[in-house]
């Protein structure tokens, strides 16, 4: 899994010491058994501690899972049926 966290990686975070929520997180930089992430999403009930924290966290590797990306067609580009 590691080798796919590299750096821009978009991730899911499990709950951290810090924040008492799961949030999605950019990685920065990929530590060998950590990663520094900055938080792009979280529950609101965590706001106060994300700016203490100023937006960023460091996390073991197996506290972040990567997301998968998928494109999906606006309205305009499909085909009408008729």
């Amino acid at each position: 899994m590691t080798a796919t966290l590299g750096q821009g990686s978009i991730v899911r975070c499990s709950k951290c010491d810090d924040l008492q929520k799961p949030f999605l997180g950019k990685v920065l930089e990929h530590l060998a058994h950590h990663v520094i992430v900055q938080i792009i999403n979280f529950d609101p009930i965590d706001r106060y501690m994300v700016d203490v924290l100023d937006g960023q966290v460091t996390l073991r590797t197996d506290q972040v899972r990567p997301l998968r990306m998928i494109k999906i067609n606006p309205r305009s580009e499909r085909t009408s049926r008729g």
